[in-house]
């Protein structure tokens, strides 16, 4: 597994106070796939913000993340 750092992802709030992040980092199976698989893990969230749709926010942001820097004609076609 290798981390990515450009899809290592941190959000605060608008006192620059952390509320929580998430990572992805690229793996593969059984020696297929390297360079299509992602893994996102973990995803943390400060105990002050749970339960406010923040690990839902932080997760959302990755996935567009991944897209902008990960798209392959492969699967745009999906």
């Amino acid at each position: 597994m290798s981390m990515l750092p450009e899809l290592e992802l941190i959000m605060v709030n608008e006192f620059d106070d952390l509320m929580g992040c998430d990572m992805f980092s690229r793996f593969h199976l059984e020696g297929k796939y390297e360079n299509e698989l992602l893994l996102l893990s973990p995803v943390v969230v400060k105990m002050d913000f749970q339960r406010q749709h923040v690990s839902k926010d932080i997760i959302e942001s990755g996935f567009q993340s991944t897209a902008a820097h990960y798209t392959t004609p492969r699967n745009m076609n999906k």
